[in-house]
């Protein structure tokens, strides 16, 4: 198999999954208590129980846009040797919050995806797989910037070829699933947060089983929004509309504007269906992009209408 092609090592011999994460503060852990309630820590966790031998880096550097993602990418990602990396970065840090006009909001966006776009094909010359986080909330985000953030989820979807993680809808979901959202104990951190994943993984799975269309195996890929919705991107009525992520973070679940708590985290960590973990750690060659209809929203997040 063609090393660009960032399908994983070829099956020569024992194989130890080596998972990057690369990204911005948020993928960094700001916001969390601890380490441990960070998205990534309950994900690596959730990824050695799959595989034990399997080994997690995280290089996300607090402020990082894409500009400075690609420009640590030669000396920061390759000493790492991974045989798949995470990418998440964040539209705040690219300048959406300081956007003074639609023109500079759609500067930023096309930036973002561009950027994000070079970084998966530098990461796929490793011969690594790749992942990528889709954009997420910021409580000082307005409608407008939400409907920019939508978009942009939409553009990155579209213009890439690897799965795309659907932070926004694992965020709404909570919400109209009525989980709690208020900060956990410190006891709790260890518990708590695999309990939340296990549930709403649960729901999405059964929710989303009427929306799939061809019986694929990676169950609820496109997240939560989907299944909460209760049908693909042809359904029409209140729940399609309900589900539609506002750009915000749910009450309690933040920790600053920017960043999300220990709740928030575990939210974002939902994110990860067990067949994406599955496609990290080399145990398929099913890449998920394929096979369910995606979430209600991307159907109309189109380019926000010039103002």
């Amino acid at each position: 198999m063609d090393d660009d092609d960032g399908e994983g090592p070829a099956d020569d011999g024992p194989y130890y999954p080596a998972i990057t994460i690369y990204g911005s503060s948020v993928a960094a852990g700001m916001g969390a208590s601890v380490h441990a309630a960070t998205w990534a820590s309950i994900v690596q966790r959730r990824l050695e129980a799959i595989h034990p031998a399997v080994s997690v880096t995280n290089v996300a550097e607090n402020g990082a846009g894409s500009k400075r993602a690609i420009g640590l990418f030669p000396l920061v990602v390759p000493q790492t040797h991974p045989t798949a990396v995470v990418v998440s970065l964040s539209l705040a840090n690219e300048g959406l919050l300081y956007a003074e006009n639609w023109n500079d909001a759609k500067q930023v966006v096309d930036q973002f995806v561009t950027g994000v776009v070079k970084l998966v094909a530098s990461i796929k010359k490793l011969g690594a797989r790749v992942v990528v986080g889709g954009v997420y909330p910021h409580q000082e985000y307005t409608a407008e910037d939400g409907a920019w953030l939508r978009y942009t989820q939409s553009q990155l979807v579209q213009a890439l070829d690897v799965p795309v993680l659907d932070f926004l809808s694992a965020v709404t979901v909570w919400e109209l699933l009525a989980a709690p959202v208020e900060p956990l104990s410190f006891d709790e951190l260890e518990l708590l947060p695999v309990k939340m994943v296990a549930e709403v993984a649960a729901e999405r799975v059964r929710r989303s089983s009427s929306s799939s269309s061809s019986g694929s195996s990676c169950g609820s890929f496109y997240g939560a929004a989907a299944a909460a919705a209760g049908g693909g991107a042809g359904s029409t009525g209140g729940a399609a509309t309900a589900a539609i992520p506002s750009g915000m973070w749910p009450a309690g679940s933040y920790a600053d504007p920017g960043h999300p708590n220990d709740t928030g985290h575990a939210m974002m960590a939902t994110a990860f269906s067990d067949s994406i973990l599955h496609y990290l750690l080399g145990l398929t060659d099913e890449d998920c992009n394929g096979g369910l209809d995606p979430p209600p929203y991307l159907a109309t997040a189109t380019l926000p209408t010039r103002v």
